[in-house]
């Protein structure tokens, strides 16, 4: 049998994995841990995700779902309502990250023999081992006590049983993305193979994660068993979906937490593969526009390598350009003859994708962010590290915490239910990491000509295709799909449905459809096949073997998805971006479907070495926010980097901290991030040239107009800050805020309708804007940096084209300052029409981050802040055994 764990394991059991020997319960407490660090850290809403039927019933009156359900919330919601946080107010919006449950802990329990566990007054366990296998259990163990259900859920998500769970949902949502699942993702026997090769792989540590891995089910298997013993112990959850206790849940198996391993490996680290909703792009201009100014627009839109964009690596500092592919060669890629059509399809596809996740709490838009201060920047000498993954919110929430102890080893951080070798930040004795999803290809769309393998005229049906001359034969398979009933409908319940798969060398195939009139099937070509869990190891050795910088390095070199992964120790700070990314053949286009003929054939693996990359660098500090990472660094097939990005907030903040004679404190980071959390990115890089050129355009305007202007000016002056710190039903600053939004789309519209027309803002792969208070995080990119680039000459890559000048007139040209004149005339004298003419009155709604509800629980919406869902600040304070 496989030596599986749940993904809770994996990170624990990765870190734990290496947690050698043991600790064992102290008489009068937990034992003395050495601790090298000041630590705090916050993940709301709280530790507890699991509502019993007694819980539920007190619940629904009571709001109250659990003592530790969501007593971190109100913590972390606090922050911004601050205006300065001193040193000794961390714990007043953060709890402790220190080693061990505090003097608070509650009774200790031991889960198998000779393991302690401790919560602490938020319910957070310390785990206590005397070797790998047990701690490993313990973990599995607290993980179900804590999150079953939830786990459950990511679980048959992962493995595309989610219909046979909770029913195939709205419009057989569920029941689409298992499909989906299956047909990109892995049958069983592929991922027992990957699972198997791990010690053949990975010597010592390949074997001590398989090793782990089966602890871990173990002690989810545990609790289960207690469950099925005591059903007053289940969620309330499972009865509601009519699979009661004690029959479910079913017992957790290793391979569930490869595949929960692999689900989100996926979401957070593979962040490419958009070519064929590029191609409906480009097939929308180019038929509009006619070929030669289409594509101009189309590359200006794609914007591959933007000059102006914030990097992380200092300009100053180094430069890693992406690899040159050279003059683009038009034979290398194709555009189908329905491009619009099937793009729009794969778009829908993948909205009701991230639909599903997001309603199980699972998230799909990762926009995590980091800063790294050196010791020579730092007020006490001691590198700070702060740690901000963005994984959105959710009741229960995506992350739990967990603090582990061997006596080789010592853990602490957040930790996804079921899959915790994919913590993406933590700390050990004497150092701290954390990683930000990378956005960099690895993905490519291959198009497959279609033939006959017995001889015959090709159909968009056949299972053949040409590669090198040759006609190869798709690998087909079929997979059953069960529909479980939802238990408060009346439906007759479905019978199992069955699909067909197939693959080429290349990958999945996703669609079919016609190039030139011709057949042929589209397939995602994924430079990390059947190579995901090859992570899972390099999470295991940051986690329980670094000893130094050059420890991370090595094992970052070897890790396969796209990720920012930041380090800091008592000596050093360091930034590797990571990940395995193809060598293309010159001439492929960077951002369209690729032709799979074997013409165009990936060469290898482009090197870790010329990687963005950085030890203790002379500004002496580092942040990123999913941007850049160097300049020379490519897009390549997402429009994503550009002028106006949020980490340019954090980086102006670091700057005004820092630059000069400035040294900072744990507290001064973290008010960093607390005033760049409230900060509209738009408002502070756009908004000021929006108002020089509507003044200066406007000279001689109304009165009125000049009141409004100026409202939006005293905004801007003070930050461009959305706050509700009355928690009222309104924003504060509501008329400036009313006004530049409702400006900012117009303004957008005014310059970028006439090319792109109403069907272009489908296709093009950046929103008008992505502020959407409810989700949290925002400001990554929009058309707000398609502004900026055109108010600022475009820096030194310019446009093909004015798009100021109208292209549906023939009257004089139209200048920028006229749109942005006219924009704000529009967006005043509607707001004057739909809320009166007296601006101080005019209101828009509280912006709220609303908490995605999984299951029986809920919680309040709390006021919009741009931030990580856990955070974490820590100061390194010496070396182990020192």
């Amino acid at each position: 049998m496989l030596r599986r764990a749940s993904a809770l394991t994996v990170l624990t059991c990765l870190l734990i994995a290496s947690l050698i020997s043991g600790v064992g319960q102290a008489a009068d407490g937990p034992p003395a841990v050495e601790d090298q660090m000041k630590a705090f850290s916050i993940s709301p809403p709280g530790q507890h995700g699991e509502i019993t039927a007694v819980q539920f019933a007190a619940g629904q009156t009571s709001g109250d779902w659990g003592e530790h359900y969501q007593d971190l919330l109100p913590i972390y919601a606090s922050l911004v309502d601050d205006d300065d946080v001193a040193e000794d107010e961390l714990g007043k919006y953060f709890h402790p990250m220190q080693f061990g449950p505090g003097a608070d802990a509650g009774e200790p329990y031991s889960p198998i023999e000779g393991v302690t566990v401790y919560r602490d007054k938020y319910g957070i366990p310390s785990i206590y081992a005397p070797d790998t296998k047990k701690a490993s259990f313990a973990l599995g163990y607290v993980s179900a006590e804590d999150r079953m259900f939830e786990m459950d859920a990511f679980r048959h998500a992962a493995r595309g049983t989610l219909a046979s769970f909770i029913g195939a949902g709205d419009n057989d949502a569920n029941l689409k993305m298992d499909i989906d699942t299956r047909r990109e993702g892995y049958t069983a026997d592929e991922v027992q193979a990957m699972f198997d090769k791990l010690d053949d792989k990975y010597g010592q540590y390949g074997k001590d994660v398989q090793e782990g891995l089966q602890s871990f089910a173990d002690g989810i298997n545990s609790r289960i068993a207690e469950m099925k013993m005591d059903p007053s112990l289940c969620s309330v959850e499972y009865q509601a979906i009519g699979q009661p206790c004690p029959q479910h849940p079913d017992d957790w198996e290793p391979l569930d937490t490869l595949y929960l391993v692999i689900l989100q490996l996926r979401v957070f680290g593979e962040t490419a593969g958009g070519e064929m909703q590029n191609a409906g792009l480009y097939a929308h201009l180019t038929k509009k526009h006619g070929p030669k100014l289409g594509k101009k627009i189309y590359n200006d839109l794609m914007r591959v390598n933007d000059p102006l964009s914030p990097t992380s690596i200092e300009p100053t500092q180094a430069k890693f350009p992406s690899q040159n592919l050279g003059k683009i060669n038009p034979k290398s890629f194709a555009i189908p003859d329905d491009a619009e059509k099937i793009a729009t399809q794969e778009t829908r596809r993948q909205d009701v994708r991230e639909g599903v996740l997001r309603g199980l709490g699972f998230p799909t838009g990762p926009q995590s962010n980091a800063i790294l201060v050196s010791g020579a920047e730092s007020a006490s000498g001691n590198p700070i590290e702060w740690g901000a993954p963005q994984v959105g919110y959710a009741t229960p929430g995506f992350f739990m915490e967990v603090d582990v102890h061997t006596p080789t080893s010592n853990f602490r951080g957040p930790a996804v239910p079921g899959a915790s070798a994919l913590i993406p930040l933590g700390r050990g004795t004497d150092y701290a990491w954390s990683l930000t999803t990378g956005y960099s290809d690895a993905v490519d769309t291959r198009v497959e000509k279609l033939c006959d393998p017995a001889g015959g005229e090709p159909k968009e049906d056949s299972k053949g295709y040409m590669f090198k001359g040759k006609c190869e034969k798709m690998v087909s398979w079929e997979e059953t799909f069960n529909i479980s009933p939802n238990p408060s409908s009346q439906e007759q319940p479905r019978q199992a449905e069955k699909r067909t798969f197939e693959r080429t060398r290349h990958g999945p195939v996703f669609a079919r459809g016609k190039v030139n009139g011709a057949p042929v099937a589209f397939v995602k070509q994924r430079f990390f096949w059947k190579k995901e869990i090859d992570s899972i190891p390099q999470f295991y050795r940051w986690n329980t073997a670094v000893h130094s910088i050059e420890d991370f390095e090595a094992a970052a070199k070897k890790f396969t998805m796209s990720f920012n992964a930041f380090y800091a120790d008592s000596q050093d700070i360091g930034y590797f971006h990571v990940g395995m990314y193809p060598k293309r053949t010159p001439g492929t286009h960077p951002s369209l479907p690729t032709w799979g003929t074997g013409e165009w054939e990936w060469k290898g693996r482009f090197p870790f070495e010329s990687h963005p990359h950085v030890i203790n660098p002379k500004i002496g500090w580092l942040t990123n926010w999913n941007n850049k990472p160097s300049i020379g660094w490519n897009n390549y097939d997402n429009a994503k980097w550009g002028p106006v990005h949020r980490v340019g907030l954090l980086k102006d903040g670091l700057h005004e901290l820092l630059d000069g004679n400035g040294k900072a404190t744990m507290s001064d980071i973290v008010d960093v991030a607390r005033v760049v959390a409230t900060r509209d990115a738009r408002g502070v890089y756009v908004g000021p040239e929006m108002l020089s050129m509507a003044r200066d355009e406007g000279q001689g305007g109304s009165a009125e107009e000049a009141t409004a202007l100026a409202a939006v000016q005293t905004w801007i002056d003070a930050g461009a800050n959305r706050f509700n710190r009355n928690h009222d039903d309104t924003m504060d600053d509501s008329p400036a805020l009313a006004l530049f939004d409702a400006w900012y789309d117009k303004l957008v519209h005014k310059i970028f309708d006439d090319e792109l027309g109403p069907e272009g803002y489908e296709l093009i792969p950046a929103p008008v804007t992505d502020y959407i208070p409810a989700d949290g995080s925002n400001f990554w990119f929009d058309f707000s940096s398609y502004l900026a680039n055109l108010f600022d000459g475009n820096g030194s890559a310019p446009y093909a084209r004015d798009y100021c000048d109208d292209l549906t007139t023939t009257d004089a040209k139209e200048t920028c300052a006229q749109l942005v004149l006219k924009s704000f005339q529009d967006a005043y004298a509607k707001l004057k029409t739909d809320q009166g003419a007296d601006m101080t009155k005019w209101t828009i709604p509280a912006e709220n981050i609303e908490f995605q509800e999984f299951g029986a629980g809920s919680v309040d919406p709390i006021p919009w802040q741009n931030r990580g869902t856990h955070n974490h600040i820590v100061e390194i304070t010496g070396k182990a055994g020192s």
